[in-house]
């Protein structure tokens, strides 16, 4: 009834390493001891959730987005579906204070019922739970109460008098007697509101070819199991395919009829239709032509709209040309116009532009080239004249500008200068040939009206209007030219874009139709085949004639696998508060939740029809299938079975259809494990009682909104019978909704509820939220509070502060701190348990928030009490306890860091035992084990015993741990946990499920012999019946006791067995205890040396009878266990050693493997110093990735300390690359500090002086590997097998190291000195120098002219 503490690994590792980074790898691996160089303050937090949501925006934990999600209610939902919350539990939120200390809250954040007093069991447990963890991990604790919480709680009478013994009295009578009444309940039927689960799996289906019903989600059948399933279609697929490259036309026009066509999409209208025509076209002639004749359609119709459209085009030119023109001609001819005006050069340019237009004559208007002529002829004259005067110049421009003959001109020119003739002459032609020579735009540009002598003013002007009017006129021309031309343009470019879109649409449609059409041959070619496909990607012939001859079709063929229906059987369940609270109160609203992990799915085909199917108690699903025959097949299977089931046709009924006929209904009844089959359909339906319904009309039903198709809706019951629930699915809101009915009969509706009735004692009281104060009484009561095993003192106990309890709460004036002395005071009046000090000496006072604020959040001098980090957390982890085994068909199954794994479990079928050894780790515990308490001893206790007995609260009290009572199945194997003390570790091992109807004898005996086996104490708890025979209860060690044998196994079977029996009155005490032994007398008497005792025990036995509870000397006999546990012998010297032991013995149960422990004990170590052996020899530690790991006893997790040397060899038979084998030579030889005199002193003096330096790193790390190798050993036998060759693998290395450091010592390649490489070295010869002689003698000095090699001789 109660959750499983989960450790979140991600949120740990950033917390331990956000303390101190790198201290946290794996959940396996936590360096402690380099955290216990941070000091940690934590201070507990716990209460109202409104209340601690704002402390969290006090100390700006969170912002108010987050803090508005915080509050949202767990079972909170909405379109999307459920709303992510924080899981209850511990949180730790850093607050930073100096380099050296951490102060961290650490916060219980609540479910939403936690602090409810009438909270469902698991509630209760869990808050049971947490409270434990958070006072044993702070001194410090602060209780935040919301208002309503506070104001709710119920408070003691001031008056009240402490020591009123009577008082007390009387409130015990009154809580031990509970009152219940029966009542009677009329007929009826009643509907309310049930629950709404949002699941996004509830979605519709897209359209398919298929009926949407059968993809649709539906409800399956249940009466006490609800679920729904989903559906997926799977399309035909091919496998084992062949290529083909060819095919004649006459095999594929005979091509078999139930062959399957499966046509490639990328085929073309032409490739298809010949391939219609050659190959199976009589065989879908009706789908061919019709084909055909819908491409035909297409394409007439598509012709149509092409001519429309090129119309339409047509006509809007048209309307638009003038306007197009005038647009066109405002863009051109105005500009050209400006242009010319300003820069009348570019009318040569834009002339060579325009020779299209026939424009490179010049400018051809009239009288143009006439009057630049006379112009330029005057301009001539006028310049080789300079005498002249106005008047002469006046008549001259008059005569040339008239264009009067030449004879004339000559005439005025003698008069005017008297020269003679042919001087007139020459002038007149060099003036002409100027005139000739002056281009166009040249005469436009120096000749401007403006830059001319007055008598040429107005004929220059003449011209320049002649000149631009011509241009004018020439670009009108060209403006039409243009536009003709742009116009033919745009319409061709209409069409074409008209045919485009034209013919983009007429192919899709096309291949819309070829889709389709492809499509329906495959469905039709499948439906009616046989076992095999024919997949055509390509069709191409050769026509020599009218006819196709041959083709070519490229492809595949292959076996055809039918077109299936995937479903997913998708279970609902209820969580444990929910189911119990159910139990409790009928009237209380579930939340179904889906199953974690994925769902149960199967495959049938596409044409058989899930017709019924029904969830069963136990995982199982019974099916009722319908095949395209209108056959009727039952299957009756688990659900991880189903597919199995259904593809091997084991089915549990098979009906054929002339027997059972076209329809059927089909019907369970789970209580008389019935299926009745009906061949008929029940047209309409009525609700009766079954002992009424034969003289009654029904009860009419008036449902609330309910937005489901009743059709579809089902009827089932949560938990028991009588919740009973209309199920259906909302598809549109993707939701699972239900209604419930209330129904009530008269010959069986009675109720049987609680009721307090009132008395003077009781006082009216009805506590709502006092658990806010009383959960400490809780967490005393299943809890020690002076324990009898005191635990390991914290390094800084003198740090340590009196334990403080602050209430912030706004109702401060209620006196807190008398409230909780007379709590503790109730508490040992009534439970007579060992207190001491412990309670009156916790510090209580009540604050209001915003005091509480600045006077403690801004304070750092707030008295919090100092710890190790590592040790506290250590500390933590050993308050969870770990779930390491357990059993399952017959089978002892360990567990790996507490998860139960079948892929695990399977893996290690038929594994050897070095195997399953390497697989198992123990969660948190192996660091604790491994390193930071691997020198400790280790004392082990076991309790085991029937259901209900107080295995857990046993072990609490003896150990001070912290397990949890519960009774559920899924909690059942062997649990551990730790308890640190000054002189040992004492590991708690809580076997669960012993004597358990669900467990055979055999995963008995394998529990006990694991208990018997390494514990030094196993306690055996129970209700033992004088009367009856003892061997019953200890069948299970009998059963084991002949498994192993304890001679061949000295370091196991070390226990002493304590025998106690519950429940003795002080004056049954040794008459219980006299007629117990007499029974395991006699038993011994009977089975002689073969008794359990003997074999598992050492022949210890001793026997508690156990006072009765809540007596004075009830927590009495807890310090007898303590002593006697200590008097055990220590079979573990080490923590190490103990897990060693404890792996080893786990997978040797679970391999069945019976040969000696001390055997596989000495094989697994040999096995694990044999991986390390390599790096240890090379490197001289046992790990250098990622970090540096030094050589250690792996029992005690002591460095093994001795001398050696940094240098890193190169082993022979390592395969390591040959570059890295020269490097680590290289670095070897100049870690020689004579490396550098070589030349100074002779050759075979310096070589050997480097290989005994050499010769001396080996000794050193040789020296050390082997003092290493005798540390883990020692414990072992050394004529051990696994030993022996271990040895015999150490010399065989250290040979190959000695051999991979000596020297080559031939002649270098360059020079006359030694080669000092490795003898296995590749290559040439090498001396590993420059290869120069480094002195100066008087040989040198003769070969000046040369490079002399060193080492002349």
């Amino acid at each position: 009834l109660g959750d499983k503490i989960v450790v979140a690994q991600e949120s740990l590792q950033a917390f331990v390493n956000a303390l101190s980074p790198g201290a946290y790898s794996s959940i396996t691996k936590v360096n402690f001891r380099l955290l216990d160089n941070c000091l940690l303050k934590p201070i507990g937090v716990y209460g109202s959730k409104e209340e601690i949501v704002r402390f969290l925006r006090e100390i700006r934990a969170v912002d108010d987005q987050t803090a508005q999600k915080l509050l949202f209610p767990q079972n909170e939902t909405t379109a999307r579906g459920a709303v992510p919350i924080l899981r209850s539990g511990l949180y730790a939120v850093r607050s930073f204070l100096s380099t050296t200390e951490e102060q961290a809250y650490v916060l219980y954040w609540p479910e939403d019922t936690t602090w409810n007093d009438q909270a469902v069991i698991s509630a209760q447990r869990n808050r049971v739970t947490f409270m434990r963890y958070l006072t044993k991990l702070c001194d410090q604790l602060v209780c935040l109460l919301s208002a309503e919480h506070s104001q709710a709680i119920v408070w003691d009478d001031e008056d009240k008098d402490d020591d009123d013994v009577s008082t007390h009295e009387e409130s015990d009578n009154a809580d031990q007697l509970h009152y219940f009444e029966v009542n009677d309940q009329e007929e009826n039927v009643a509907a309310r509101p049930g629950f709404t689960m949002n699941s996004p799996l509830l979605v519709k289906q897209p359209r398919m070819r298929l009926d949407p019903k059968i993809l649709s989600p539906r409800l399956l059948h249940g009466e006490t199991v609800q679920g729904f399933m989903t559906a997926n279609f799977r399309q035909a697929e091919t496998s084992l395919l062949v290529a083909f490259l060819s095919i004649t036309s006459m095999k594929l026009r005979f091509s078999e009829d139930d062959v399957a066509w499966c046509l490639s999409e990328t085929l073309d209208d032409d490739a298809l239709e010949n391939f219609m025509i050659l190959g199976p076209g009589t065989r879908f002639s009706k789908e061919y032509d019709a084909w055909k004749r819908r491409r035909k359609e297409v394409t007439q119709r598509f012709k149509r709209i092409l001519a429309q459209r090129q119309t339409d085009l047509h006509v809007i030119l048209e309307r638009d040309s003038e306007e197009t023109k005038a647009k066109l001609r405002a863009a051109v001819v105005d500009p050209l116009r400006h242009l010319f005006s300003i820069y009348p050069k570019t009318i040569s340019t834009f002339q060579s532009s325009m020779r299209i237009a026939n424009l490179e004559g010049g400018i051809r208007a009239a009288g143009f080239q006439s009057k630049k002529e006379r112009i330029l002829v005057l301009h001539n004259l006028l310049e080789k004249t300079k005498s002249l005067d106005g008047d002469q110049i006046r008549s001259l421009a008059e005569v040339v500008l008239q264009g009067r003959d030449k004879q004339t001109c000559l005439k005025i020119l003698r008069n005017m200068g008297g020269w003679r003739l042919p001087k007139e002459e020459v002038m007149w032609r060099d003036a002409i040939i100027f005139a000739s020579q002056v281009s166009d735009s040249r005469f436009l540009s120096d000749f401007k009206p403006a830059t001319v002598v007055d008598c040429l003013h107005d004929a220059a002007v003449s011209a320049e209007e002649t000149a631009y009017a011509w241009f004018a006129k020439q670009i009108e021309s060209l403006v039409s030219t243009i536009f003709e031309q742009a116009s033919s343009t745009e319409r061709e470019g209409c069409n074409e874009q008209a045919l485009r879109e034209v013919k983009s649409e007429e192919d899709r449609e096309l291949g819309i139709l070829r889709s389709d059409f492809v499509r329906q041959i495959e469905d039709l070619s499948i439906e009616h085949s046989r076992s095999y496909v024919r997949c055509i990607a390509g069709f191409d012939w050769d026509c020599f004639s009218s006819r196709p001859v041959s083709c070519s079709v490229s492809g595949r063929r292959g076996l055809l696998q039918n077109q299936e229906i995937e479903y997913h059987v998708h279970c609902l369940r209820l969580l444990a508060d929910q189911r119990h609270n159910l139990k409790l109160d009928p009237s209380s609203v579930p939340t179904p939740i889906l199953n974690e992990g994925p769902s149960q799915s199967f495959c049938i085909p596409s044409e058989t029809v899930v017709k019924y199917a029904h969830l069963l108690e136990g995982d199982r699903i019974l099916m009722c299938l319908v095949d395209s025959h209108r056959n009727v097949m039952i299957v009756l299977e688990r659900l991880s079975r189903i597919d199995n089931a259904i593809q091997s046709r084991s089915f549990a009924k098979f009906f054929y259809q002339d027997k059972i006929g076209q329809s059927c209904l089909f019907a369970v009844d789970e209580s008389k494990r019935m299926l009745a089959v009906y061949s008929s359909i029940r047209s309409t339906m009525m609700v009766y009682h079954w002992s009424t319904f034969t003289c009654t009309d029904g009860i009419p039903i008036m449902l609330p909104d309910f937005p489901v198709d009743l059709d579809s809706a089902l009827l089932t019951s949560i938990v028991n019978r009588s919740n009973v629930h209309l199920i259906g699915l909302d598809l549109d809101s993707r939701s699972c909704r239900s209604v419930i009915l209330d129904i009530t009969h008269k010959p069986t509706g009675f109720t049987c509820q609680e009721w307090r009735p009132k008395s003077p004692s009781s006082r009216g009281k009805h506590t709502l939220h006092n658990c806010l104060i009383h959960c400490h009484v809780d967490v005393w009561s299943y809890f020690p509070v002076v324990p009898v095993a005191k635990l390991q003192a914290i390094t800084f106990s003198r740090e340590r502060r009196q334990k403080t309890l602050v209430f912030v709460t706004d109702d401060d004036q209620r006196s807190f701190s008398s409230h909780f002395s007379n709590i503790v005071h109730t508490f040992e009046w009534t439970s007579r348990k060992p207190t001491g000090k412990e309670l009156k000496n916790i510090s209580v006072s009540a604050r209001t928030f915003p005091s509480f604020a600045s006077q403690f959040l801004s304070s750092p001098d707030w008295p919090v009490s100092r710890f190790r980090a590592g040790e506290w957390l250590a500390n933590l982890l050993c308050l969870i306890p770990v779930r390491i085994a357990t059993t399952h068909k017959n089978r002892f199954v360990p567990l790996k860091d507490g998860v139960v794994s079948t892929q695990l479990e399977k893996s290690l079928l038929g594994a050897g035992v070095n195997r399953i050894v390497d697989d198992l780790s123990l969660g948190w515990y192996e660091s604790i084990f491994r390193s930071y308490w691997a020198s400790k001893p280790v004392k082990v206790v076991s309790s085991m015993g029937g259901q209900s007995v107080g295995n857990s609260f046993t072990l609490n009290h003896v150990v001070d741990t912290s397990f949890a009572e519960s009774a559920m199945r899924a909690t059942e194997g062997v649990w551990m946990s730790v308890s640190p003390t000054d002189d040992a570790l004492i590991v708690a091992l809580d076997l669960r499920g012993i004597h358990s109807l669900e467990r055979s004898s055999q995963e008995d005996a394998l529990l006990v012999l694991f208990s018997t086996a390494i514990s030094n104490l196993v306690l055996f708890q129970s209700n033992l019946a004088l009367s009856r025979d003892i061997a019953g209860p200890f069948q299970a060690f009998r059963s084991c006791s002949s498994m192993w044998d304890p001679a061949s196994n000295p370091s196991l079977f070390q226990s002493t067995l304590l025998v106690t029996i519950k429940d003795i009155i002080d004056s049954d005490r040794t008459e219980v205890t006299r007629e117990l032994s007499l029974k395991f007398r006699k038993m011994v008497l009977d089975e002689g040396e073969a008794n359990f005792i003997t074999r598992l025990h050492r022949g210890k036995l001793q026997i508690i009878p156990w006072p009765v509870i809540d007596s004075k000397g009830f927590y009495k006999p807890f310090t007898t266990l303590k002593k006697e546990l200590d008097c055990q012998p220590t079979s573990h010297s080490t923590a190490g050693k103990f897990l060693h032991t404890l792996k080893i013995l786990m997978a040797k149960l679970n391999a069945n493997d019976w040969k000696s422990m001390s055997q596989a004990m000495a094989a697994h170590r040999a096995s694990s110093l044999l991986d390390i052996l390599p790096n240890a020899l090379e490197t001289g530690f046992s790990k250098v990735v990622p970090e540096f790991e030094s050589l250690k006893n792996l029992d005690d997790d002591l460095v093994i300390e001795a001398e050696d040397t940094d240098a890193q060899f190169s082993l022979i038979r390592q395969h390591t690359p040959a570059a890295d084998c020269g490097l680590r030579f290289t670095t070897l030889l100049k870690s020689w500090d004579r490396i550098l005199f070589r030349q100074r002193v002779d050759e075979s003096e310096w070589t050997s002086g480097l290989v005994q330096h050499l010769t001396r790193l080996v000794d050193l790390r040789t020296d050390h590997v082997d003092k290493w190798l005798k540390s883990n050993i020692e414990g072992f036998q050394a004529d051990d097998t696994s030993i022996q060759e271990l040895r015999r693998r150490f010399d065989s290395a250290v040979r190959d190291l000695r051999d991979s450091i000596q020297l080559c010592k031939s002649q270098c390649d360059n020079c006359n000195l030694f080669c000092i490489q490795s003898c296995l070295h590749e290559g040439g010869h090498d001396c590993l120098t420059n290869h120069k002689c480094i002195h100066y003698c008087s040989f040198c000095r003769r070969e000046l002219s040369m490079a002399i090699p060193c080492g002349q001789k």
